[in-house]
């Protein structure tokens, strides 16, 4: 069951750091664009960094990388639809990071708690 959670939280993050960013460069009409990528910077990408570390927290020894592999892609996908090598985009990543990492633990204590 966990190697099904890893294999769904990957899927999640490349669909989500890359499909999208792609769909929003290419479909989305120009004037719109700036909006449309807002709103997965600010919507989209940070439910997505927790869930994946929510996920993650449920068995932690093995998908501890998960939250970091998750804003990796981030910067993989900015740098390659928008603009490669642009440092801006790790000011978006630190918090993704940030907030995967800290649902990761919270769910890890929750499950503790619980168990106790």
């Amino acid at each position: 069951m966990p190697m099904k959670r890893m294999i769904f939280c990957l899927v999640l993050t490349a669909a989500v750091m890359l499909v999208l960013p792609w769909l929003a460069v290419t479909f989305v009409p120009l004037s719109s664009g700036m909006a449309a990528m807002m709103f997965l910077f600010f919507v989209v990408d940070p439910i997505c960094a927790v869930v994946v570390g929510a996920v993650a927290g449920t068995d932690i020894k093995r998908m501890k990388l998960l939250p970091l592999i998750f804003a990796l892609l981030f910067i993989a996908g900015c740098w390659c639809f928008l603009d490669f090598g642009d440092p801006d985009f790790f000011v978006y990543a630190i918090p993704y990071l940030v907030l995967g990492y800290g649902a990761m633990y919270g769910t890890h204590w929750l499950r503790k708690r619980k168990q106790k």
